[in-house]
């Protein structure tokens, strides 16, 4: 079946028998993970949507080896997010709780009698962050840093003035703030573009398997290396590989990882020969790693040859109005690639989006707009359906924020529906088509590039500027 979407399982026999019997209605085929590697091996434009992961009852051995296999998918190209399987009762382990965290986008609790409509809002949200032309996740397809902050305006110089060099970089920051956006960011700029990009979370790799990840094996050097594998490292040769929770990474492997920085040089486990491998490194974490040198957790010489160059990535609570060009940034995707109704936001909604504190920043930011517009079906999105308690604007600067978001919104509500015509949107509106010129440009970076390609270079001059909302003016046309 070429539409066929296919949905990846983590946990017992069982537990993949019961999953199968309750999704069978949606259409859908659930396989065990290492059947959707080896589908995947053999049938490259399989479509796997969704992972599901058994974490009822779970030990703390079975969770780590629930890691790996979910870093063993994202090897093999199964890049779908996954949900966790949990009983109530299961929620009260911390452990657990982190990482569902780390490792999923949702939670589902047990009973699953509803588990046919979670799948089917499920793929709705899939459906609107993947265009019809392909599968590639919505958090990868913005290549752009968006926003104007002095944080992100410092960012730009970083990634501009590193890219052009090939020492190590680190980059610090919050869980969803986009770590790897930046690391793709700097390959893309840099002399080693040609090159693949590759990335590693080293927090979901068993232990023990994390030498042969990252720097292979040779067949018959442990029990199950039935073949020769090649690690990440030789795998990334002449690109850039992203090492992302870079402080979760065992001793041991810390080890041999600083022998390769020193030497350029790895050897693959089992083996005997040394490899010559030419890439440039990028490291993450949102951890402390001083702190971690400090508890013995991180080399301290491996932190001083990683910590070259490093990029400091601001939270997304502290970046002010960025949170607003980043919800239309979003929004505005959604509607080019699918059938959305949302245009907007309302003032509620405004006013929340600045007062949350964003704990999972951009990722979190992305999750509530997806959801919000399959449950929207009016032009501007209110803030229960981001999951927000509405807020009163807490100051002036809030209550221009929200004034120019509005009236943004007019501005392009308006262009949309008079095709884009600058002429008959300014008369819907009831201004001048000078002023509407100038308010376009004076909203920018919160207009859709269709608006500003189809406003005119060159204005014709006037002195008839009159804000949008308020008062009476000159309204030629």
């Amino acid at each position: 079946m070429k539409n066929k979407r296919y949905l990846a399982f983590i946990g017992s026999s069982t537990g993949l028998a019961e999953m199968s019997i309750d999704l069978n209605v949606a259409a859908e085929e659930i396989v065990a993970a290492e059947q959707a590697i080896r589908k995947i091996n053999s049938h490259r434009q399989l479509n796997f949507v969704m992972g599901l992961v058994d974490l009822r009852d779970i030990t703390e051995p079975a969770l780590r080896g629930f890691s790996a296999q979910i870093q063993q998918c994202r090897l093999h190209n199964i890049g779908c997010d996954w949900i966790g399987l949990v009983h109530s009762n299961d929620l009260d382990n911390d452990r657990l709780r982190q990482w569902i965290r780390s490792e999923c986008v949702d939670f589902w609790l047990h009973p699953f009698q509803r588990l046919r409509d979670h799948l089917r809002q499920f793929l709705a949200q899939h459906s609107l962050a993947h265009s019809a032309a392909g599968t590639e996740d919505l958090r990868n397809s913005y290549v752009d840093l968006i926003g104007s902050s002095p944080g992100m305006h410092h960012m730009r110089q970083l990634i501009d003035r590193f890219s052009k060099v090939n020492s190590p970089i680190l980059i610090i920051g919050e869980t969803g703030s986009g770590k790897e956006l930046i690391a793709r960011n700097i390959y893309q700029a840099s002399p080693r573009a040609k090159g693949k990009f590759m990335a590693l979370n080293c927090g979901a790799m068993s232990p023990q398997l994390v030498q042969s990840e990252l720097f292979g094996h040779e067949k018959g050097s442990f029990t199950g290396a039935n073949h020769r594998k090649i690690g990440i490292i030789e795998a990334a040769q002449g690109g850039t590989l992203l090492l992302d929770e870079i402080g979760d990474l065992p001793l041991d492997a810390q080890v041999n990882f600083l022998r390769f920085l020193q030497e350029g040089k790895i050897t693959r486990v089992g083996g005997t020969e040394e490899i010559a491998v030419d890439l440039r490194i990028v490291a993450a974490t949102h951890v402390n790693l001083e702190q971690a040198v400090a508890h013995g957790r991180f080399r301290e010489d491996l932190l001083y040859r990683l910590n070259v160059l490093k990029i400091d990535v601001p939270p997304l609570r502290e970046r002010g109005s960025d949170v607003l060009v980043l919800a239309d940034h979003i929004l505005n995707h959604l509607k080019k690639t699918n059938h959305v109704t949302a245009r907007g936001f309302d003032m509620d909604a405004t006013h929340a989006l600045l007062a949350h504190s964003w704990p999972g920043n951009v990722r979190e930011l992305t999750n509530r707009i997806q959801r919000a517009a399959v449950m929207c079906d009016r032009a501007l999105i209110a803030a229960y359906e981001l999951g927000l308690n509405p807020q009163p604007s807490s100051s002036a600067a809030h209550l221009d924020e929200a004034r120019d978001h509005a009236e943004a919104i007019a501005i392009e509500e308006a262009l949309m529906s008079q095709g884009y015509n600058f002429s008959r949107a300014a008369k819907a509106l009831g201004i001048s088509r000078v002023t509407l010129y100038r308010l376009a440009s004076k909203h920018a970076s919160r207009l859709s590039s269709q608006a500003m390609r189809e406003m005119p270079s060159a204005m014709p001059p006037s002195s008839d500027f009159m804000p949008l909302a308020g008062g009476r003016g000159n309204t030629r046309h």
